[in-house]
């Protein structure tokens, strides 16, 4: 029954985005998220939010494995820490830990709260959601309010960046669903996706002090797409400086001119779901794209099977960068 599924996607794949393959899949999850290559391991870190988990992925192995970090905790971001070889950021609920976990068990060694974020009355259910690291080692992430009859709380997150030992810096709030933020390789320049509002933002980026200023619109995806559920999720960005952005609801990636704004081209995939994207691969060339089980419709699980899964894309044509890891 696998191989006749992936047989199905090699074909279902070929047909809508030529060039692009599917070359392997992990198993479905609630929720996937957060990807994150470490390229010194050569392995692929995620999440399953609603499932409370951490996953590694050996493209060598073609084998997952995942590890509990929370009994019913919502858990968005996991991303090693610099110099300390099976230490992990990983945020759970609203608050920022660090793991301590071997790769394999299925259960951690140690779970140690650094941050426990507190944003005030009437925002005790919010949650921590997507974060990466930026060029100085300061970990920036939004959070936003919970899910109820899966639909979202408007308005109720923030955008923040966190160094160790310090208290975490809020740059704005007002943020429904906090996603997709990525730099240019100068780091003169940070996108950001807020992602009700279907839009990608920019600002203007301090490395050295770690601000934000002139915040923009940059792509409106209701100028490329009219018939959007959800919008747009997690991004990357190539070394060409160029954005690719996963269309939650869309079953889409678009790839976009990181310096014009200018719609380059799609890759439709085998979920309607996807969630975040990660270059990976030995030489940066692949994509690794998370995507949702929980939000596919019962009738598009059978058309989709790959839903809920992580996707491996080569044949891409372009190379990401180095993800930076978490400075704890």
């Amino acid at each position: 029954m696998k191989i006749m599924l992936r047989v199905f996607l090699f074909v279902f794949l070929s047909k809508i985005s030529s060039g692009f393959e599917v070359k392997s899949w992990t198993e479905s999850r609630i929720l996937g998220e957060g990807p994150h290559w470490d390229d010194k391991s050569q392995n692929l870190y995620f999440v399953d939010d609603f499932g409370s988990s951490i996953h590694r992925y050996d493209p060598k192995e073609e084998k997952e494995y995942y590890c509990k970090v929370h009994e019913s905790a919502p858990v968005s971001i996991v991303i090693p820490i610099k110099d300390k070889p099976n230490e992990f950021a990983v945020t759970i609920g609203k608050n920022l830990t660090i793991v301590t976990w071997d790769g394999t068990s299925k259960t951690p060694e140690s779970v140690k709260t650094v941050v426990a974020l507190d944003e005030g009355p009437g925002k005790e259910e919010n949650q921590f959601n997507d974060g990466k690291v930026d060029g100085k080692g300061r970990l920036w992430v939004g959070t936003m309010g919970p899910v109820k009859n899966d639909d979202f709380t408007p308005t109720a997150g923030s955008l923040y960046s966190i160094e160790m030992g310090k208290e975490p810096v809020k740059h704005f709030d007002n943020v429904s669903i906090s996603n997709g933020l990525i730099w240019n390789q100068n780091y003169d320049k940070m996108f950001y996706i807020d992602s009700p509002t279907r839009k990608i933002d920019v600002f203007d980026f301090d490395l050295e002090n770690g601000a934000l200023s002139n915040r923009r619109l940059f792509f409106d995806v209701t100028d490329y797409l009219t018939d959007i559920k959800y919008g747009p999720d997690g991004m990357t960005i190539d070394d060409n400086d160029n954005l690719w952005v996963a269309l939650f609801g869309s079953g889409k990636i678009l790839n976009i001119n990181g310096k014009t704004g200018e719609f380059i081209k799609e890759i439709k995939l085998p979920v309607t779901c996807p969630t975040s994207i990660a270059f990976g691969g030995t030489h940066l060339d692949e994509l690794y794209v998370t995507s949702s089980a929980f939000f596919t419709k019962p009738e598009d699980k059978k058309l989709y099977p790959a839903s809920g899964g992580t996707l491996r894309i080569i044949h891409v044509g372009v190379k990401g960068r180095i993800a930076n890891p978490a400075q704890f």
